[in-house]
């Protein structure tokens, strides 16, 4: 999951949201 936190930092914050409606 540390590559998951990473990758928040590095996405905006779209790809965020995109994260959560995946999970």
């Amino acid at each position: 999951m540390t590559m998951g936190s990473a990758s928040q930092l590095k996405v905006p914050h779209r790809k965020h949201a995109d994260k959560l409606q995946f999970k």
